[in-house]
């Protein structure tokens, strides 16, 4: 029960300040004070430029498939066993 007491007091000590600062504090001015400035006339321009666009493709196939695995293990080069711990091939 210690714990409800506790949310019990904090909670009225919350709410009593929450109403005692809308009370001290003044309450917004309905209208903006400089309501009469005219903003259509603010441009916004930048030194800058925009990257080029990209243009994607998308009639060609998304998945390439792979090349045949023996072409490529032939071309690759095999280094001997006493080789690949010098570097040397």
């Amino acid at each position: 029960m210690p714990l409800l007491r506790y949310f019990g007091f904090a909670g009225s000590a919350l709410v009593l300040l929450l109403f005692g600062l809308s009370w001290f504090v003044p309450q917004p001015v309905a209208e903006p004070i400089r309501s009469g400035i005219d903003r259509s006339v603010i441009r916004i321009s930048s030194v800058e430029k925009l990257p080029e666009r990209v243009d994607i493709d998308s009639s060609l196939p998304t998945i390439v498939p792979p090349p045949n695995v023996m072409d490529f293990a032939e071309r690759w080069p095999v280094a001997k066993p006493h080789q690949t711990l010098t570097g040397r091939l």
